[in-house]
């Protein structure tokens, strides 16, 4: 019995252990819960059921008619005189396209390339939050070592500034020098209070990104993201082929050439085969059963309706167009997007090895000081003057190390594999399959533009 109570106080006594979530765990709980990426998944979704409407114009058409009411007949049957007799029908018609100018093919390739469209997009709009989310993370603990560098700071001038009360208690020093420490003392007070202010805001929209609360304590500090493109020029190779906005244009290209292709129908006979079964009664101003059977070929051909196809046609040429200059467009800012963000990318790398030699220096020159101060070759205020350029060290290098974090994340946002790298499996939910054909493939294919 002692030996089971020993055994309980001690495992009351374990201290709990909480897992913390890092930086991924956050992306991949935002790629499952944020509305805009749900609202593009459902609209994906139903841009997929387009296609099986589409699919329906290959399969035959099976119709109920039925009709009664009064018909009034004048002919040969009945003697030239008005007769009026109430007209019952009933039929089945079971009709088969064979023909429409290849209008059924076209509308589901280009139902196809919506979908395509519809999956890169979600892609897209993943990627964009991703990087919301990463850099929210990212500031909210740059934002917490500048406050815990602030208070540290504060504290610094609260010594100080009490040693040179001391001096001058004792009667020595002059009163300029308390009067400037607590000065600064005052500035390092208001400077904690912004530098609070600050943290709260990035713990604000980290929730808001999140889109639940959990506490900063809570997460593990973010590492840098390895295996970037080695150059420029490779991550803009990677971008032109991998970058999923490029890929929703290309698709969107595609379905407006599917749209072309089918105003072309219109220029086409239709044919259609149809069968058709009919229990008819009091036909023509005949009494009785009237039923028949019929197969039939059938040919519909517009022969003119005001040259309405030929301006719908022209119309979604100039579509096609439009969606070609768009990708062109979009190409451009997404090379200068990869371009902004290696240049941030590779001057941060080079500053940060300035700015570390910055801070050594300047916590050498601080000991330095210090130890001169104790040989009364120094004053307080010029420790002071030395822990203020080293807070100011501290702070810049706190800066650019997240900044440089951070622009490596936008540089594979910029690519468009941000997401691809923190979850892969995120792909299956639109189940995306081979790239896409690249911009000079998709320029063959396009009719020329009339020129009027």
């Amino acid at each position: 019995m002692k030996a089971r109570f020993v055994l309980a106080a001690c495992v009351i006594a374990l201290p709990l252990v909480s897992v913390a979530v890092t930086l991924n765990e956050t992306v991949k709980e935002v790629l499952n819960t944020n509305p805009n990426i749900i609202e593009r998944i459902n609209y994906f979704r139903s841009v997929k059921e387009d296609v099986g409407i589409a699919e329906a114009g290959y399969y035959p058409k099976l119709d109920l008619v039925a009709g009664v009411g009064k018909e009034r007949t004048k002919n040969r049957g009945t003697g030239f005189d008005n007769k009026t007799l109430t007209r019952e029908e009933i039929g089945i018609v079971l009709s088969q396209n064979l023909f429409e100018g290849f209008g059924t093919e076209s509308i589901v390739n280009k139902q196809k390339y919506r979908v395509a469209s519809a999956a890169y997009s979600v892609i897209e709009k993943a990627n964009k939050i991703s990087l919301d989310m990463i850099e929210a993370y990212t500031e909210l603990f740059k934002q917490k070592e500048l406050l815990e560098s602030a208070e540290s700071n504060l504290e610094t001038h609260k010594k100080i500034n009490g040693k040179i009360k001391e001096r001058i208690d004792s009667g020595v020093g002059a009163n300029s020098e308390i009067e400037q420490s607590s000065s600064r003392l005052a500035l390092a007070e208001s400077n904690l209070i912004v530098q609070m202010n600050n943290y709260e805001n990035t713990v604000s929209k980290f929730i808001k990104v999140y889109g639940s609360f959990i506490h900063p304590d809570d997460l593990e500090k973010p590492m840098p993201l390895g295996d970037l493109p080695t150059t420029r020029s490779q991550a803009l190779a990677e971008a032109s082929k991998l970058n999923p906005a490029l890929k929703v244009q290309r698709a969107n290209i595609k379905v407006a050439k599917s749209s072309y292709d089918v105003t072309n129908k219109e220029f086409y006979p239709r044919f259609d085969i149809e069968a058709r079964q009919d229990w008819n009664k009091n036909i023509s101003g005949v009494e009785g059963r009237d039923d028949s059977t019929s197969i039939m070929l059938k040919l519909r051909y517009n022969l003119y309706n005001g040259n309405a196809d030929t301006a719908a046609k022209q119309k979604s040429i100039s579509q096609l167009h439009q969606e070609l200059r768009s990708l062109e467009d979009l190409q451009r800012r997404v090379e200068e997007s990869i371009r902004l963000s290696w240049m941030a990318y590779s001057t941060l790398v080079k500053q940060i090895e300035y700015l570390k030699t910055h801070k050594e220096l300047s916590q050498k020159t601080l000991d330095s000081y210090v130890e001169e101060f104790n040989l009364g070759r120094r004053t307080l205020l010029d420790i002071l003057d030395t822990e203020e350029e080293k807070y100011s060290a501290d702070r810049e290098l706190i800066t650019a190390q997240y900044d440089l974090m951070l622009s490596q994340y936008r540089i594979e946002e910029s690519i468009g594999t941000l997401t691809a790298k923190i979850d892969p499996t995120f792909v299956d939910v639109v189940g995306l399959g081979e790239d896409s054909n690249s911009k000079e493939n998709v320029k063959d294919e396009m009719p020329k533009e009339e020129k009027k």
